[in-house]
């Protein structure tokens, strides 16, 4: 592992070798969200100290939203929250509290946030895309006008990537300039449920009726490489260190693609939530789940009784045991569920049956 002085700062220099695989990364080193994958498992974390840390408290807390996320992105300590129907600005500086500043009402899906530089947030929603100002910490503005699709195109992932729009949506994954939203280059093969890019790749998800399928093409051409055929009725997919990841039906998996246009799997053990799109603060990492919002954080903190989590000084923690795992000289039969403090269990269903 080397590292170089630059004008941007301490970069390091890494090779990062995942079975046989090789990624050459060269990052400046900062706190950011990351996947940290050891002897197949996979766990979200933070990145520091030039290594990926996986979280101490994972879904430390919960904070309901009243209604589905579909999608998170933030700005320091204002977090976006994307819905059915609008984008909700949260104050999150006081990592206990989801305060509610403002709320941009869209009557649309909003499927995706990306922020980028210069206090420009993208939206692509249900009916069509945003190019949206954050210069006020409190509320969202339009910047020109709305850019509609129509009822039957729905826009599900965006990015910006070498200064021009990526977009996934009901026909396809489009390239569009992101001030016109013009379309540059697209290919049509179906509705682009998500995609992730890197290395000057684009790895896709996409289903069309009866035929579903996950690609990998070139990034600035979208000429196709590798292909193959899933179907996931439930899923996500990113990138991390130079590596494309795929959640499918519960199943998680890192996949590359060959030379002779398959694609080679990798199954993992880990979480759909921690592929999905978040926003990281003061070492609080904000994850979108259902219709709440979820944190996990390397912080300091004390154990939360109620995240499903058995932490430190905790015996359990909303979960259940056959009552003869905890005693099988007392009990052989009955369920044993956890005290509402994570103290124990509740052993009253518990019983010896004279078998």
């Amino acid at each position: 592992m080397a590292y170089n002085i630059s004008a941007e700062g301490l970069v390091e220099e890494r090779e990062v070798i995942i079975e046989g695989y090789n990624f050459d990364i060269s990052s400046t080193v900062t706190n950011s969200y990351c996947l940290h994958e050891v002897a197949g498992t996979l766990k979200g974390g933070v990145e520091g100290n030039l290594a990926c840390q996986p979280f101490t408290h994972p879904w430390y807390k919960s904070f309901s939203i009243g209604t589905t996320v579909y999608s998170v992105a933030g700005k320091g300590d204002r977090l976006y929250v994307g819905t059915s129907n609008a984008i909700k600005v949260y104050d999150i500086s006081d990592p206990n509290a989801l305060t509610l500043k403002s709320t941009f009402t869209t009557n649309k899906i909003v499927y995706d946030l990306e922020v980028v530089d210069g206090d420009i947030m993208y939206a692509a929603t249900s009916k069509g895309l945003y190019k949206l100002s954050t210069a006020n910490p409190d509320t969202l503005s339009i910047i020109g006008s709305f850019y509609s699709t129509g009822s039957y195109n729905y826009q599900y992932r965006i990015q910006l990537y070498n200064d021009k729009l990526y977009v996934g949506d009901d026909n396809g994954i489009n390239i569009r300039d992101k001030e016109t939203f013009t379309r540059l280059a697209y290919v049509n093969i179906g509705s682009t449920l998500d995609f992730a890019i890197a290395n000057g790749e684009l790895a896709m998800y996409w289903d069309d009726f009866w035929v579903s399928g996950l690609d990998i093409r070139d990034a600035d051409t979208l000429t196709r490489k590798a292909w193959e055929n899933p179907y996931c009725s439930t899923g996500e997919l990113t990138t991390d260190h130079g590596a494309f990841y795929l959640s499918c039906d519960g199943y998680e998996y890192r996949f590359a693609g060959r030379p002779d246009t398959y694609i080679d799997f990798w199954e993992l053990s880990g979480d759909i939530r921690e592929m999905a799109e978040n926003h990281l603060y003061n070492g609080w990492v904000y994850i979108p789940d259902g219709n709440k919002v979820k944190v996990s954080t390397n912080n300091e903190v004390s154990s939360y009784c109620g995240n499903g989590i058995v932490e430190p000084g905790e015996v359990c923690d909303g979960n259940s045991v056959y009552c003869e795992d905890l005693d099988p000289n007392e009990w052989n039969s009955g369920t044993a569920t956890c005290k509402s403090d994570c103290s124990g269990y509740n052993t009253g269903d518990c019983y010896w049956s004279g078998c």
